[in-house]
Protein backbone atom coordinates (compact mmCIF):
# COMPACT_ATOMS: atom_id res chain seq x y z
CA UNK A 1 0.00 0.00 0.00
CA UNK A 2 2.56 2.61 0.41
CA UNK A 3 3.75 2.23 -2.97
CA UNK A 4 -0.19 3.23 -4.10
CA UNK A 5 0.11 5.89 -1.66
CA UNK A 6 3.04 7.53 -2.68
CA UNK A 7 1.62 7.10 -6.53
CA UNK A 8 -2.01 8.59 -5.28
CA UNK A 9 0.40 11.70 -3.84
CA UNK A 10 2.55 12.12 -7.11
CA UNK A 11 -0.57 11.76 -9.15
CA UNK A 12 -2.27 14.77 -6.77
CA UNK A 13 0.55 16.76 -6.94
CA UNK A 14 0.95 16.68 -10.62
CA UNK A 15 -2.83 16.97 -11.17
CA UNK A 16 -2.58 20.48 -8.87
CA UNK A 17 0.31 21.77 -10.88
CA UNK A 18 -1.49 20.92 -14.61
CA UNK A 19 -4.76 22.99 -13.34
CA UNK A 20 -2.62 25.68 -11.96
CA UNK A 21 -0.65 25.77 -15.61
CA UNK A 22 -4.36 25.60 -17.59
CA UNK A 23 -5.81 28.17 -15.18
CA UNK A 24 -2.67 30.46 -15.93
CA UNK A 25 -2.71 29.49 -19.68
CA UNK A 26 -6.44 30.54 -19.73
CA UNK A 27 -6.24 34.21 -18.16
CA UNK A 28 -3.75 34.62 -20.97
CA UNK A 29 -6.20 34.34 -23.38
CA UNK A 30 -6.52 36.96 -25.70
CA UNK A 31 -9.76 39.28 -24.86
CA UNK A 32 -10.96 40.35 -28.43
CA UNK A 33 -9.19 39.00 -31.87
CA UNK A 34 -10.66 40.08 -35.51
CA UNK A 35 -10.63 38.50 -39.17
CA UNK A 36 -11.75 38.98 -42.32
CA UNK A 37 -12.20 36.95 -45.57
CA UNK A 38 -9.80 37.74 -48.32
CA UNK A 39 -12.80 39.59 -50.49
CA UNK A 40 -12.80 41.88 -46.98
CA UNK A 41 -17.28 41.09 -47.01
CA UNK A 42 -17.08 39.73 -43.15
CA UNK A 43 -15.40 40.78 -40.46
CA UNK A 44 -15.69 38.78 -37.24
CA UNK A 45 -14.58 40.00 -33.73
CA UNK A 46 -13.59 36.96 -31.71
CA UNK A 47 -14.33 37.51 -27.40
CA UNK A 48 -12.24 35.87 -24.90
CA UNK A 49 -13.66 32.32 -25.32
CA UNK A 50 -12.99 32.13 -28.95
CA UNK A 51 -16.54 32.19 -29.98
CA UNK A 52 -17.66 35.20 -32.47
CA UNK A 53 -18.66 38.26 -30.30
CA UNK A 54 -19.85 39.70 -33.65
CA UNK A 55 -20.06 38.79 -37.52
CA UNK A 56 -20.67 41.67 -39.67
CA UNK A 57 -21.36 41.86 -43.33
CA UNK A 58 -20.27 44.78 -45.49
CA UNK A 59 -23.02 46.57 -47.10
CA UNK A 60 -21.83 46.10 -50.54
CA UNK A 61 -21.58 42.37 -49.97
CA UNK A 62 -23.32 41.17 -53.36
CA UNK A 63 -21.05 43.38 -55.23
CA UNK A 64 -18.01 41.57 -53.63
CA UNK A 65 -19.27 37.74 -53.39
CA UNK A 66 -22.56 35.86 -53.88
CA UNK A 67 -25.26 34.21 -51.59
CA UNK A 68 -23.54 30.85 -52.16
CA UNK A 69 -20.27 32.07 -51.18
CA UNK A 70 -21.45 33.87 -48.23
CA UNK A 71 -21.06 30.86 -45.68
CA UNK A 72 -17.51 30.39 -46.49
CA UNK A 73 -16.39 33.71 -46.34
CA UNK A 74 -17.76 33.73 -42.55
CA UNK A 75 -15.77 30.58 -41.83
CA UNK A 76 -12.66 31.96 -43.55
CA UNK A 77 -13.07 35.41 -41.39
CA UNK A 78 -13.53 33.54 -38.33
CA UNK A 79 -10.38 31.11 -39.24
CA UNK A 80 -8.11 34.37 -39.47
CA UNK A 81 -9.63 35.79 -36.50
CA UNK A 82 -8.36 32.86 -34.77
CA UNK A 83 -5.13 32.60 -36.29
CA UNK A 84 -4.58 36.45 -34.78
CA UNK A 85 -5.88 35.07 -31.18
CA UNK A 86 -4.02 32.10 -31.41
CA UNK A 87 -1.01 34.02 -32.22
CA UNK A 88 -1.81 36.81 -29.67
CA UNK A 89 -2.09 33.50 -27.15
CA UNK A 90 1.00 31.91 -28.26
CA UNK A 91 3.59 34.78 -28.07
CA UNK A 92 2.13 35.78 -24.38
CA UNK A 93 2.86 32.54 -23.36
CA UNK A 94 5.86 32.21 -23.62
CA UNK A 95 6.87 35.53 -22.58
CA UNK A 96 5.50 34.45 -19.66
CA UNK A 97 7.54 31.36 -19.41
CA UNK A 98 4.68 29.04 -19.51
CA UNK A 99 5.72 26.32 -21.77
CA UNK A 100 9.12 26.00 -19.21
CA UNK A 101 7.27 25.38 -16.18
CA UNK A 102 5.01 23.02 -18.21
CA UNK A 103 8.43 21.28 -19.53
CA UNK A 104 9.55 21.34 -15.77
CA UNK A 105 6.01 19.61 -14.47
CA UNK A 106 5.72 16.88 -16.84
CA UNK A 107 9.66 15.77 -16.18
CA UNK A 108 8.93 15.60 -12.51
CA UNK A 109 11.26 18.63 -12.19
CA UNK A 110 9.25 21.22 -10.74
CA UNK A 111 11.10 22.91 -7.39
CA UNK A 112 7.65 23.57 -6.16
CA UNK A 113 6.38 20.75 -5.85
CA UNK A 114 4.69 19.40 -3.00
CA UNK A 115 7.08 16.58 -0.45
CA UNK A 116 6.53 13.64 -0.17
CA UNK A 117 3.67 12.51 2.54
CA UNK A 118 5.53 11.96 5.48
CA UNK A 119 3.20 9.57 6.91
CA UNK A 120 1.05 6.31 5.47
CA UNK A 121 -2.10 7.16 4.00
CA UNK A 122 -4.01 9.06 1.19
CA UNK A 123 -3.23 12.39 0.82
CA UNK A 124 -5.39 15.36 2.32
CA UNK A 125 -7.56 15.78 -0.85
CA UNK A 126 -8.38 11.82 -1.41
CA UNK A 127 -9.11 11.33 2.29
CA UNK A 128 -12.26 9.90 3.28
CA UNK A 129 -14.77 12.19 5.68
CA UNK A 130 -14.32 10.34 9.10
CA UNK A 131 -17.76 11.01 9.52
CA UNK A 132 -19.12 8.96 6.80
CA UNK A 133 -19.53 4.83 7.60
CA UNK A 134 -16.65 2.50 6.55
CA UNK A 135 -16.68 1.72 2.81
CA UNK A 136 -18.37 -1.55 1.62
CA UNK A 137 -17.03 -4.72 0.08
CA UNK A 138 -15.67 -4.56 -3.29
CA UNK A 139 -18.17 -6.15 -5.41
CA UNK A 140 -21.24 -3.94 -3.96
CA UNK A 141 -18.82 -0.77 -4.96
CA UNK A 142 -18.23 -1.82 -8.62
CA UNK A 143 -21.62 -2.94 -9.16
CA UNK A 144 -22.76 0.65 -8.01
CA UNK A 145 -19.51 2.02 -10.37
CA UNK A 146 -20.77 -0.01 -13.38
CA UNK A 147 -24.75 1.30 -12.80
CA UNK A 148 -23.74 4.76 -12.08
CA UNK A 149 -21.50 4.84 -15.77
CA UNK A 150 -24.56 3.38 -17.80
CA UNK A 151 -26.93 5.97 -16.72
CA UNK A 152 -24.09 8.66 -17.52
CA UNK A 153 -24.04 7.15 -20.31
CA UNK A 154 -27.99 7.16 -21.11
CA UNK A 155 -27.86 10.87 -20.85
CA UNK A 156 -24.62 11.73 -23.11
CA UNK A 157 -26.99 8.97 -26.00
CA UNK A 158 -30.40 11.25 -25.24
CA UNK A 159 -28.71 14.20 -25.88
CA UNK A 160 -25.23 13.96 -27.42
CA UNK A 161 -25.03 17.62 -28.45
CA UNK A 162 -25.40 19.12 -24.93
CA UNK A 163 -23.02 16.45 -23.45
CA UNK A 164 -20.18 17.95 -26.22
CA UNK A 165 -21.37 21.78 -25.54
CA UNK A 166 -22.51 22.26 -29.19
CA UNK A 167 -25.74 23.88 -29.97
CA UNK A 168 -27.26 25.83 -32.90
CA UNK A 169 -28.91 29.40 -32.76
CA UNK A 170 -31.12 30.56 -35.29
CA UNK A 171 -32.10 34.38 -36.54
CA UNK A 172 -35.54 35.56 -35.72
CA UNK A 173 -36.49 34.50 -39.27
CA UNK A 174 -35.22 30.89 -38.97
CA UNK A 175 -33.73 31.42 -42.14
CA UNK A 176 -29.76 31.38 -40.93
CA UNK A 177 -28.30 29.44 -37.98
CA UNK A 178 -25.07 29.24 -36.67
CA UNK A 179 -23.45 26.52 -34.89
CA UNK A 180 -21.27 26.88 -32.03
CA UNK A 181 -19.01 24.93 -29.69
CA UNK A 182 -17.63 26.14 -26.25
CA UNK A 183 -14.23 27.43 -27.93
CA UNK A 184 -15.43 28.37 -30.99
CA UNK A 185 -17.57 28.56 -34.55
CA UNK A 186 -18.72 25.44 -35.97
CA UNK A 187 -20.49 26.01 -38.52
CA UNK A 188 -22.93 28.46 -40.74
CA UNK A 189 -26.04 27.04 -42.54
CA UNK A 190 -28.63 29.83 -44.36
CA UNK A 191 -31.04 29.84 -47.07
CA UNK A 192 -29.46 31.12 -50.10
CA UNK A 193 -32.75 32.34 -51.61
CA UNK A 194 -33.37 34.61 -48.71
CA UNK A 195 -29.68 35.88 -48.26
CA UNK A 196 -29.74 37.11 -51.75
CA UNK A 197 -32.65 39.85 -51.14
CA UNK A 198 -30.89 41.09 -47.48
CA UNK A 199 -28.73 43.44 -46.88
CA UNK A 200 -25.77 43.71 -45.08
CA UNK A 201 -27.33 45.27 -41.61
CA UNK A 202 -30.05 42.87 -42.20
CA UNK A 203 -27.70 39.59 -42.39
CA UNK A 204 -25.57 41.82 -39.48
CA UNK A 205 -28.44 41.31 -37.54
CA UNK A 206 -29.53 38.03 -38.33
CA UNK A 207 -26.17 37.22 -37.02
CA UNK A 208 -26.35 38.87 -33.61
CA UNK A 209 -29.73 37.32 -33.14
CA UNK A 210 -28.32 34.03 -34.05
CA UNK A 211 -25.07 34.55 -32.08
CA UNK A 212 -27.20 35.23 -29.03
CA UNK A 213 -29.55 32.45 -29.30
CA UNK A 214 -26.63 30.00 -29.46
CA UNK A 215 -24.29 31.35 -26.53
CA UNK A 216 -27.79 31.41 -24.47
CA UNK A 217 -28.15 27.47 -25.14
CA UNK A 218 -24.14 26.82 -24.68
CA UNK A 219 -24.63 28.71 -21.38
CA UNK A 220 -27.37 26.62 -20.26
CA UNK A 221 -25.72 23.38 -21.18
CA UNK A 222 -22.69 24.55 -18.96
CA UNK A 223 -25.17 25.02 -16.20
CA UNK A 224 -26.91 21.64 -16.38
CA UNK A 225 -24.77 19.89 -13.02
CA UNK A 226 -26.65 16.85 -13.32
CA UNK A 227 -26.23 16.89 -9.41
CA UNK A 228 -27.39 13.48 -8.24
CA UNK A 229 -25.32 11.65 -11.17
CA UNK A 230 -22.28 13.74 -10.12
CA UNK A 231 -22.87 13.65 -6.26
CA UNK A 232 -22.99 9.72 -6.45
CA UNK A 233 -20.26 9.27 -8.93
CA UNK A 234 -18.08 11.55 -6.01
CA UNK A 235 -19.44 9.33 -3.51
CA UNK A 236 -18.34 6.40 -5.15
CA UNK A 237 -15.02 7.73 -6.13
CA UNK A 238 -14.48 8.77 -2.48
CA UNK A 239 -15.80 5.17 -1.19
CA UNK A 240 -13.38 3.83 -3.78
CA UNK A 241 -10.12 5.70 -2.49
CA UNK A 242 -11.41 4.91 1.34
CA UNK A 243 -10.92 1.22 0.27
CA UNK A 244 -7.70 1.09 -1.46
CA UNK A 245 -6.63 2.72 1.74
CA UNK A 246 -7.81 -0.56 3.97
CA UNK A 247 -5.33 -3.07 2.38
CA UNK A 248 -7.33 -6.01 4.89
CA UNK A 249 -11.17 -4.56 3.18
CA UNK A 250 -9.40 -5.92 -0.21
CA UNK A 251 -9.08 -9.29 0.52
CA UNK A 252 -12.71 -9.75 1.50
Amino acid sequence: MDDLNRELARFHRYAEHMRTLVGEAQSKAPPRSEGTDSAEVVHVVLGPDGIPASIRVAMDWRQRTSPQNLRSAVIEACEAAMAERLGAWTRSLQQDGWQDRMDRVQAGLDGKSAPEPETGGLPPAFRRDPNRPPPRPVDQIAEDMIRAFDTLDDREARSADMATGIVTGSGTSGRLTVTVNPTGLESVTAEESWLAGRSGDTLTAAFENALAAAKADLKRAAQDPAPGSRTAMKDLFDETLALLNDASRLSE
